[in-house]
């Protein structure tokens, strides 16, 4: 095999593994609903979504919230 070809295949691969690490860290999946009125969750490996919707909201209480690693599992 010549070097050119090897280097186009790397680059190929690398490329390739690159979005299919992506997909697996960064894809949400719906998780379920909080017992607090319907909040509902979305996970990822990296980070964690929450849609709040309490029953009797706080004062300054978000609408969306984003927790990132390593802090995901803090809602």
């Amino acid at each position: 095999m010549n070097e050119k070809f090897l280097k186009k295949r790397i680059k190929i691969s690398s490329i390739f593994v690159v979005i299919i690490l992506s997909i697996y860290l960064f894809y949400p999946f719906y998780f379920g609903e909080l017992a607090d009125g319907g909040s509902e969750v979305w996970k990822a490996k990296l980070y964690t979504v929450v849609h709040w919707h309490k029953l009797e909201p706080e004062e300054n209480q978000k609408e969306w919230e984003i927790f990132m690693w390593p802090h995901n599992e803090d809602y």
